[in-house]
């Protein structure tokens, strides 16, 4: 499977634009307090804290506490990796269900290894680790392979310009309007993005240790 495809990181990119409605005329005069209220609210709204695609998450990768000599605890990874999964539905359930296919294909792989001895493989590091003595790293299925695409998922974190990509991101339809919106977004990449990056370095100086980074692999 192609992992090129995979979108996980923000564009500057929106095909959404808010159609706006004239006003209508009156020759009434509004009620002052009426005005008041109006403004206050229309203020409190620009001014609120928007939710982002990655705010919103129950499990993200910069919520994730290593153990010991940088281990990965291997369920709050998955979880992690498993939530980035509705934004491929929403970008497009159609274009994307292939990448999404494999990518919770893997997740799951990894999954099914983890609750064999979830006591044992507490970390990623482990998992990979017991397969290497096992003789199962290289073969095909196995949770070595699954965590190998899946890291290189991961890595190709940004697909720039995709149509619809800062919609797709955004909590509520039409929150990516607002200026409020972008600057959530630069806090939350800001966290998400190099606590994702730690892992995957982790990861990759692992796989490089034991020369299993080859296409060979897989």
């Amino acid at each position: 499977m192609d992992n090129s495809e995979l979108v996980v990181a923000a564009s500057e990119k929106t095909d959404m634009d808010v159609e706006l409605q004239p006003s209508e005329f009156t020759d009434e005069v509004p009620d002052s307090g009426e005005a008041l209220g109006d403004t206050n609210a229309t203020l409190e709204t620009e001014n609120r804290e928007i939710q982002t695609f990655f705010s919103a998450m129950e499990q993200r990768f910069n919520d994730i506490e290593f153990e010991e000599e940088n281990g990965i605890p291997t369920l709050p990874f998955l979880e992690s990796c498993y939530a980035i999964v509705p934004v491929l539905d929403k970008l497009g359930p159609t274009v994307f269900a292939p990448v999404k296919l494999d990518f919770v294909g893997n997740i799951k792989k990894i999954n099914q290894k983890y609750i064999t001895d979830s006591i044992r493989f507490t970390t990623l590091q482990k998992i990979v680790l017991y397969e290497l003595e096992t003789d199962e790293a290289t073969v095909r299925n196995s949770a070595t392979e699954a965590l190998l695409w899946l890291k290189r998922y991961l890595a190709l974190r940004a697909a720039p310009f995709y149509e619809g990509f800062m919609a797709a991101l955004a909590v509520n339809e039409g929150d990516e309007q607002n200026e409020a919106f972008y600057e959530g977004m630069k806090r939350d990449l800001s966290q998400y993005l190099p606590a994702m990056g730690k892992q995957i370095e982790i990861l990759d100086a692992l796989y490089e240790e034991y020369n299993l980074e080859s296409d060979e692999v897989v």
